[in-house]
């Protein structure tokens, strides 16, 4: 067994462990958050932002901590594309789809 001592909490949002929550928090859908029971639609979330991740080189919402960053997927919305990276001209209906993905209650989310 190994053990990765990050310096800073920042790192092991990163990382599942265990006997520690399942999922990376940088992609733990809100329901995950408060520990409710996930089905394909806190995998869409995930991928949501994976994907969010994937255009912008940013993860959605991250905290300075493992709280605040699961905090941030039950309030926060992540920034629009315009605003984070305007030079990467992302479309707006990639964003749409994205964001779709994102939504707070699963029932918004594809199905």
């Amino acid at each position: 067994l190994a053990k990765l001592l990050p310096s800073s909490g920042q790192e092991i949002q990163q990382l599942t462990a265990k006997g520690s929550i399942m999922g990376s928090p940088l992609y733990m859908s809100p329901e995950q958050c408060m520990g409710r029971e996930a089905d394909e639609r806190a995998d869409i979330y995930g991928f949501g932002c994976l994907m969010y991740n994937c255009l912008t080189g940013k993860a959605p919402l991250k905290g300075q901590s493992i709280i605040e960053t699961m905090s941030k997927h039950l309030s926060d919305l992540p920034e629009s594309f315009e605003t984070l990276c305007p030079e990467l001209k992302i479309p707006p209906y990639v964003q749409a789809i994205v964001f779709n993905c994102l939504a707070k209650r699963r029932e918004e989310r594809y199905q």
